[in-house]
């Protein structure tokens, strides 16, 4: 069965603008952006997306990822573990077993997730629609 994801996110800080710099997708998905409203469409479950937002000066660097597993969403949120990680790197370490962390992170299936960056924000995202086929993840950049 198939899954899309709406993503929206919210800039509440104007002392930084963050812009999307890469979109990832692991397996059978794709990305969309319609309006604002970014959609990951996905072929089943056991598929997910990443986002890598940067600031404009390219100082400030976090991924959202988000996808399905065993039948149900989870996301996460991690700052960028070096200058120039990309998600075409890291979104493959949450299907390796060498990384247990990010692998919990995918089998924890969280609904939501938040965390503080090393620039005192806070970086959250929570499904708003978190059940069926037709989810919804809102990420507010505090």
């Amino acid at each position: 069965m198939s899954y899309s994801i709406k993503a929206r996110v919210y800039q509440t800080n104007t002392n930084a603008y963050f812009n999307i710099v890469e979109k990832g997708v692991w397996q059978n998905g794709t990305w969309s952006d319609q309006d604002g409203v970014l959609t990951l469409a996905m072929g089943g479950s056991g598929t997910s997306g990443m986002l890598r937002f940067m600031t404009e000066q390219g100082k400030e660097i976090f991924f959202v990822t988000l996808g399905v597993h065993n039948w149900k969403p989870w996301v996460d949120i991690t700052e960028a573990p070096w200058p120039n990680a990309s998600c075409v790197k890291i979104l493959p370490e949450y299907y390796d077993a060498k990384y247990p962390v990010r692998c919990a992170a995918r089998d924890s299936q969280r609904a939501s997730h938040s965390i503080h960056t090393a620039e005192h924000r806070t970086i959250s995202a929570e499904y708003k629609v978190a059940e069926g086929h037709n989810l919804e993840l809102n990420i507010v950049i505090g």
